[in-house]
């Protein structure tokens, strides 16, 4: 079996990978960063990601290396505690959600 040992960026312990436990991100396009070998620590569990060469990401590719291509960074979703803005929830709100609950007419329409 083979193994590769890498360390985390976060807690600089080193780690043993067998290649079922790495993702090799490959870029689709030449603006985009080259390839990386992304993991998770097995001591502090932070994901590292650290960029290789084109001929070992080609050796780890031929070996199996599970390979995904680079999709850019995701727009952030709102937090919860800062939610966007809008009319606020308000008691008279909470008693109506309770009186709609409460009626038989909102069960009997969920129900086909």
């Amino acid at each position: 079996m083979i193994e590769i040992r890498c360390s985390c960026r976060s807690c600089e312990e080193v780690s043993a990978f067998g290649l079922d436990e790495l993702v090799l991100v490959l870029p689709e396009e030449p603006t985009e960063p080259g390839p990386r070998i992304v993991h998770g620590c097995h001591h502090c569990g932070s994901t590292t990601a650290r960029d290789l060469d084109e001929q070992l990401a080609g050796l780890l590719l031929s070996h199996g290396v599970t390979a995904v291509p680079h999709v850019g960074q995701p727009d952030a979703e709102p937090h919860p505690e800062t939610p966007p803005d809008g009319p606020s929830f308000t008691a008279d709100d909470v008693l109506a959600m309770h009186e709609l609950l409460a009626s038989d007419d909102f069960l009997a329409a969920l129900v086909p």
